[in-house]
């Protein structure tokens, strides 16, 4: 997405509001909202899905554009904040209402985990670890030595079920090289669990 000049967003933001152009302000803000949405449930550590961040994005603009786009009438430029510091800021109160008004504020602290049956096979019967607690532990230990970004692509692809071309674009990089990076990390990670699981 193009950043925009204090100049372009006035005229975004005058034909939203005078000429009822409301498409363009949509269409430029789509993924500025979407990766503020998901953004705002990673840093609170609350599981998402696909479908979940974009009702929350359509949501987002419903709020925008509602009462004649009374949310927009309230942006006052030339107070340090641009048009789009303003719409991520309104996304971010309504993430955070509706998290508020679900009562789910109190799980953020979560730590949703990668599958180890699934994906390392150490439940197989041949493994001695049948204890899942003891599995968790030791999956969370070898997740918290991975790079911060692997952890981050690995959440949010496991956890989260986003695709690589929605992670690519929030942390802007290609989908190869998301999936490349997800690879990597997956066999860092089954590494660093079958060291930790063979140490006990």
């Amino acid at each position: 997405m193009k950043r925009l000049s204090r100049d372009e967003e006035r005229i975004l933001l005058y034909d939203c509001l005078f000429c009822c152009q409301r498409e363009a302000l949509i269409m430029h803000y789509w993924r500025l909202v979407e990766s503020a949405v998901i953004k705002v449930f990673a840093l609170k550590g609350i599981p998402y899905t696909q479908d979940g961040i974009e009702d929350m994005r359509n949501e987002i603009f419903l709020k925008l554009l509602e009462k004649n786009c009374k949310k927009l009438w309230q942006y006052q430029d030339g107070r340090g904040r641009s048009l789009a510091g303003w719409i991520i800021m309104i996304a971010n109160q309504t993430v955070l209402a509706d998290f508020r008004s679900k009562g789910i504020l109190n799980i953020a602290n979560c730590y949703k985990l990668i599958p180890l049956d699934e994906t390392f096979g150490l439940a197989a019967p041949e493994n001695h670890l049948y204890d899942r607690k003891e599995q968790e532990h030791i999956l969370r230990s070898a997740m918290d030595e991975l790079p911060a970004k692997s952890r981050l692509i690995l959440k949010m692809h496991y956890d989260h079920g986003l695709s690589f071309e929605t992670i690519a674009r929030y942390l802007k990089m290609k989908k190869g090289a998301v999936y490349t990076a997800k690879s990597r990390a997956l066999d860092q990670l089954r590494d660093k669990v079958q060291q930790k699981s063979a140490s006990r």
